[in-house]
């Protein structure tokens, strides 16, 4: 209901710039809110859309039927158009990641294959890292480099929102779990840029951090 929220207000937001600019270009990192607003409101789109994503359709995470069925009723919304067979209101998509990295499974009873309809719907771009990933590859000279000697490390973070608050603390219990088990485990939270570090129930001992710059 919270997130539904804030889709309304953006919506109404993009509709209102969209009618009052002209625009040469929209980019989406994720909007799929605007993805749905350009879908109902088809009139008011007259620039090329690009949408970038990065996972494929919802998947429940617990037993709550009332859950799954929210969750069955987005994935229906997410392939609608593949299943109608109908242009999306995107003109291009792009995938951060590989093919392999959406579930080779089936949206829901009746619904078409997450993998198969991406394959066809989406560009898939391969992972974008803004780094040279083979400077990182001495696991020992970046352990001592952050201060970590050669004790098993766990690290959590959140992104650029605070959504994960509830997840992170989940974290946090599962690694009082695992502590009992693996004494020597060291463990770094990171809540990121909207989230404070003094709002998240972590365990006592945990390395807690706010914002990190190019964590």
């Amino acid at each position: 209901m919270k997130s539904q929220a804030e889709w309304n207000k953006n919506i109404k937001f993009f509709l209102n710039l969209i009618a009052s600019k002209k625009s040469d270009l929209v980019i989406g990192d994720e909007t799929y809110e605007i993805h749905l607003a350009l879908r109902e409101y088809k009139e008011m789109k007259t620039f090329p859309f690009v949408m970038i994503l990065d996972f494929v359709g919802l998947h429940a995470m617990t037993k709550n039927p009332l859950e799954h069925l929210g969750v069955y009723y987005w994935n229906r919304v997410w392939s609608h158009d593949y299943q109608l067979k109908i242009k999306p209101p995107y003109d291009l998509a792009l995938f951060v990641g590989e093919p392999e990295d959406v579930h080779d499974e089936s949206f829901g009873f009746m619904l078409p294959n997450r993998r198969e309809m991406a394959k066809k719907m989406y560009l898939f771009v391969g992972y974008v890292f803004p780094f040279d990933v083979h400077a990182y590859a001495d696991k020992e000279s970046l352990r001592e480099k952050f201060g970590y000697g050669k004790e098993p490390v766990l690290i959590c973070s959140l992104g650029g929102t605070a959504i994960g608050k509830e997840l992170l603390e989940l974290c946090g219990k599962a690694y009082v779990i695992a502590k009992k088990k693996i004494p020597a485990l060291h463990a770094g939270f990171v809540t990121g840029p909207r989230l404070p570090v003094d709002s998240v129930n972590l365990p006592v001992g945990a390395e807690v951090k706010g914002f990190i710059p190019r964590l």
